[in-house]
């Protein structure tokens, strides 16, 4: 059995099940984007998804870079690299944690969905984005 990073009370068996190894009881699995995935209690007491191929309790957080809010849209931020990350008024399947917004391609330039104050959706363009959110010299 091998040990799962952050969530000391848990560890994942050969046969692909993840057991509690104070009960020695086996935790019910789910298929979830592609993978096996099952549902820890990590050292931290937050509970959280684990996948089965890459066993480590890590929080989704956003990424230490530094990211500048979007004007018009305040759920939203964006890193420097372009990766715009919904944080805020976080519901649905993502649960609680902020993630990042897909991009989509019209005529060949990335655009994302966005919604603003007021939960209207635009469909607005990367360029414009960057271009206000860290223009250039």
């Amino acid at each position: 059995m091998v040990p799962i990073e952050g969530a000391s009370d848990y560890a994942l068996s050969d046969n692909g099940y993840v057991y509690n190894t104070k009960t020695q009881r086996r935790m019910a699995r789910a298929w979830i984007d592609m993978g096996w995935q099952t549902q820890v209690k990590a050292d931290d007491g937050a509970t959280r998804r684990i996948r089965h191929t890459d066993p480590e309790a890590c929080t989704r957080t956003l990424p230490t870079d530094s990211y500048t809010p979007i004007p018009d849209y305040p759920d939203y931020v964006v890193t420097p690299y372009g990766a715009v990350w919904k944080i805020a008024n976080l519901i649905g399947r993502g649960g609680r944690h902020p993630f990042i917004v897909r991009e989509f391609f019209f005529y060949k330039k990335p655009y994302v969905a966005l919604r603003n104050a007021e939960g209207k959706k635009h469909n607005v363009p990367m360029s414009r984005i960057m271009n206000t959110c860290f223009p250039s010299p």
